[in-house]
């Protein structure tokens, strides 16, 4: 199965979310997608050299990081399934009413896969009633929504569709055979990430990091 991991800006998150990344990468092809955010904002959690190596060392794939090479995941449907893992407030609203602004956003309005939303805030946010209208928006639009564990709306639950990938792979390949798609499509490989001296450069020793 070829899996899009995209991955935004909740930086306290990462290290509950490589190790979902290295687990769907023993099985699968996983291709790494960075926000903008994650591309060019360190943080006491990190530098975005260090989040793009770890990615690369899991996956054996350089995240995708520009339009140029996520432009054809969807049209050419090379993703069987996208998994956006942490999914900040600002992405999830922006999900939720099409705010084509960036990369990510252009990525998951032209999938023709299921989509796995994991939202990654405070308790506060998350409870707000507009974080509430939003996750209802997009369940409604067919996307599927990894709850919080234990009132924690930080802890993601991507494990749990570990259990449900092989179910749900065959019913993708029965889908494509009924509809007399091709069978040997070849998931995308971004044709270059950023180079590590540019991103040292981008990050120029700043490690403020805020919700946005």
């Amino acid at each position: 199965m070829n899996i899009g991991f995209a991955m935004c800006g909740s930086y306290c998150t990462f290290a509950r979310v490589f190790p979902v990344m290295e687990t769907l990468a023993r099985d699968h092809r996983v291709v790494p997608i960075f926000s903008d955010n994650v591309q060019k904002t360190g943080s006491r959690f990190g530098e975005p050299v260090e989040f793009y190596e770890k990615a690369f060392q899991i996956t054996g794939i350089e995240p995708i990081c520009s339009i140029a090479d996520a432009e054809p995941i969807g049209p050419k449907k090379l993703l069987d399934i996208l998994v956006i893992a942490p999914c900040t407030g600002n992405t999830l609203a922006k999900l939720a009413h099409g705010i084509a602004d960036n990369m990510l956003i252009t990525t998951y309005l032209s999938m023709k896969a299921p989509v796995f939303v994991a939202p990654a805030m405070d308790l506060d946010m998350f409870a707000h009633p507009s974080t509430t209208a939003n996750l209802n928006t997009l369940r409604s639009y067919g996307n599927h929504i990894i709850e919080p564990a234990e009132g924690k709306a930080f802890i993601l639950e991507v494990f749990l569709f570990v259990y449900r990938e092989k179910p749900l792979s065959l019913r993708l390949q029965r889908q494509r055979a009924l509809a007399g798609a091709e069978n040997d499509r070849r998931p995308h490989t971004a044709r270059s990430g950023p180079d590590h001296r540019t991103h040292r450069k981008a990050v120029n020793g700043r490690r403020d990091h805020a919700y946005l």
